[in-house]
Formats: structure tokens, sequence, C-alpha cells
């Protein structure tokens, strides 16, 4: 009877063993799984900021278009902001701003298609 209960007490201390070897593992899975989650979340906040900033540079690029740079910051964010509560106010106003600005934006374009036509 006593080599019975050696057996059995045997093989619960291998059974044991399995049990910490699996949560072993599944500790390890858990942490893979979490840095990969971290991982991705950085890439996508890159992504995003990198969106973010390629906007930003745009709306510098059309500061420059109309002739803003150099101007008073204050003096720029002053006339934005009439501009966001024009809008706001009539909402109208913004297909014909919108008209004028597509059409400077279409006549830059053209114009830089043919100066790299010219230049090939």
């Amino acid at each position: 009877m006593t080599d019975a209960i050696a057996q059995k007490k045997t093989r619960l201390e291998k059974l044991a063993e399995q049990k910490a070897a699996i949560e072993a593992k599944l500790k390890a899975e858990r942490e893979r799984i979490q840095l990969q989650q971290r991982k991705a979340k950085t890439a996508e906040n890159a992504k995003l900021r990198k969106a973010q900033n390629q906007e930003k540079y745009a709306y510098g690029g059309l500061c420059e278009i109309a002739g803003l740079i150099g101007t008073d910051r204050g003096a720029v964010l002053g006339v934005l902001l009439w501009a966001s509560e024009l809008f706001k106010k009539e909402p109208e106003k913004i297909a014909s701003f919108k008209k004028r600005g597509d059409a400077i934006l279409t006549q830059r374009e053209a114009t830089r298609k043919k100066s790299a036509t010219l230049g090939e």
C-alpha cells in the first residue's frame, strides 16, 4: 500500500512540474503578446503623428502660397480665427473661398507640370 502512495506522490509531483511548466509558457506567451501589442500601438502612434505632421506642413505650404510667411504670427492667427468664425456664421461663404483657393492650386499644379515637362 505504501508503494501505491509513493506512486501517487510521484505522479502528483510530475503533474505539479507539468503545471508549472505550462504556467511558465503561458506567462511567456502573455508577455510576448503584450510586447506585440505595445509595438503595434507605437507603430500606430508613429503613423498618426506622421500624418498629422504632413497635414501641418501642407497648411504651412498654404500660408506660403498666400504670402503669409514672415507675417506676424498673431496677425495670421487672428485672420484664421476671423475666417473660422465667419465659416461658422455663414457656411455658404466656404464655397466661394474654396473656389478661389482651388483655382490658385490648380493653376500652380498646371505650372508645375508644365515646368516638369519642359525640364525632361
